[in-house]
């Protein structure tokens, strides 16, 4: 009786020890299936990162692009005005300066018609070039 229950103890213990064996090779697998999976995951992580950080590098030189362009642009924009002011500026110059020489020009025609007079009256009346009548 005791050598018997002395095999079954025996036979137990082989049995925990094959279901304790199969047990850490089934861990050894699950966790090699799920750490496999993490990485999996962390690589495409990373490597959507690493995508991402040089899309944004691209951005970054275009902005600078755009930037520098935009502000050729403004210059641009500000030498135009610019030229429009001075062009408005001489307009109002030759506007002036006509208005000016139609002040001459009249005047020169009152004095040449205020000679005229003078003419006609004789020597007596008119006082010469500079005389009374001039303007």
């Amino acid at each position: 009786l005791v050598k018997e229950h002395q095999q079954q103890v025996a036979e137990a213990q082989r049995e925990a020890e094959e279901a304790r064996r199969r047990a850490q090779a089934t861990a050894a697998t699950l966790s090699g299936v799920v750490a496999e999976a993490a990485n999996a995951e962390v690589r495409r992580a990373y490597d959507n990162q690493k995508r991402i950080e040089a899309e944004v590098r691209e951005l970054q030189v275009r902005a600078m692009k755009f930037r520098r362009q935009v502000q050729q642009w403004a210059e641009l924009g500000q030498q135009f005005d610019a030229a429009l002011r001075e062009l408005g500026d001489f307009e109002n110059y030759t506007d002036v300066l006509g208005w000016e020489m139609q002040k001459v020009a009249d005047a020169l025609e009152r004095h040449q018609r205020n000679l005229a007079k003078a003419g006609g009256e004789g020597a007596a009346g008119g006082g010469g070039r500079w005389g009374p009548g001039a303007p």
